[in-house]
C-alpha cells in the first residue's frame, strides 16, 4: 500500500505491472547506471512500487549470488598536485565477504576499474568482482 507521500500521480498506474523485458531493463537502470528508481518510473509511467519490485525481484539473485565477490571500492588522493601534474589516485578494492584488500588501481576512473574486473575474470577467478 503506498504512503501518503508516494501516492501515484494523476496518470500513472498505480499496482501496475510490466513486462519482464521492462523489469530487465529498469533493474540493469537503476543497478547498473545508478539511475533512481523514481527516475525510471516516471519514464515508464508506472508507480514507484512497481519499479522497485522489479528491482528486487531480478536484482536480488544477482547480490545473492555465491559466485560473486561483494568489493568497497576506495579512492585515495596518491599525490596532491603540483603545478607539474594532475592529482594522482590509487583505488584501493576489498573483497567485504573476506575482509581483504584484493587490489589496488593506480587511477579512480570507471574505465580502469572496469579493465582491472575484466583482467581479474580473465585471469580465472572464481568469483566474479561486482
Amino acid at each position: 500500500m503506498p504512503t501518503p507521500t508516494a501516492r501515484p500521480r494523476p496518470g500513472r498506474r498505480d499496482r501496475a505491472t510490466i513486462t519482464l523485458r521492462a523489469g530487465l531493463e529498469s533493474t540493469r537502470q537503476v543497478g547498473e547506471l545508478g539511475r533512481s528508481v523514481a527516475e525510471v518510473a516516471r519514464e515508464l509511467g508506472v508507480c514507484w512500487w512497481t519499479i522497485m519490485a522489479a528491482v528486487v525481484f531480478h536484482g536480488t539473485p544477482l547480490i545473492e549470488d555465491p559466485g560473486r565477490v561483494a568489493l568497497c571500492i576506495d579512492e585515495t588522493n596518491y599525490r596532491a598536485a603540483p603545478r607539474e601534474h594532475p592529482t594522482i589516485y590509487a583505488t584501493g578494492l576489498v573483497d567485504l565477504d573476506r575482509r581483504m584488500l584484493i587490489g589496488m588501481v593506480e587511477a579512480n576512473a570507471e574505465a580502469d576499474l572496469r579493465r582491472w574486473c575484466a583482467a581479474r575474470t580473465r585471469l580465472g577467478s572464481r568469483r566474479q568482482p561486482t
